[in-house]
């Protein structure tokens, strides 16, 4: 059903039943969205019981939990752009320098 739901929807859809996918989001969150992209399903069982039986207060909950895990997900790709840009730019100051001294 949220594997339906989120072609719908055009989000990517992930299930913590995949175990690369769990292990990635627990050990590297920043590197789990990266892989998965916001906006995003996530579909996870807990004890055996699949959480796409919530109840409609239930999922919106989830799903505002999800869209603020999408929030921060966007912000922390953009702090990493701008820290790919300022060390890409200490570099071409160290070479510089380098070619100086030489």
């Amino acid at each position: 059903m949220l594997k339906h739901l989120a072609a719908e929807q055009s989000r990517t859809y992930v299930s913590m039943d995949n175990t690369m996918a769990r292990a990635l989001a627990k050990s590297d969150p920043i590197l789990f969205f990266q892989t998965y992209k916001p906006p995003m399903i996530i579909e996870i069982e807990v004890l055996g019981v699949q959480r796409d039986n919530l109840s409609l207060p239930e999922y919106k909950a989830v799903m505002r939990e999800v869209e603020e895990l999408e929030q921060q997900a966007v912000v922390l790709d953009k702090r990493n752009e701008a820290l790919e840009q300022q060390n890409e730019q200490e570099l071409i100051e160290k070479e510089k320098h380098w070619q100086q001294e030489l």
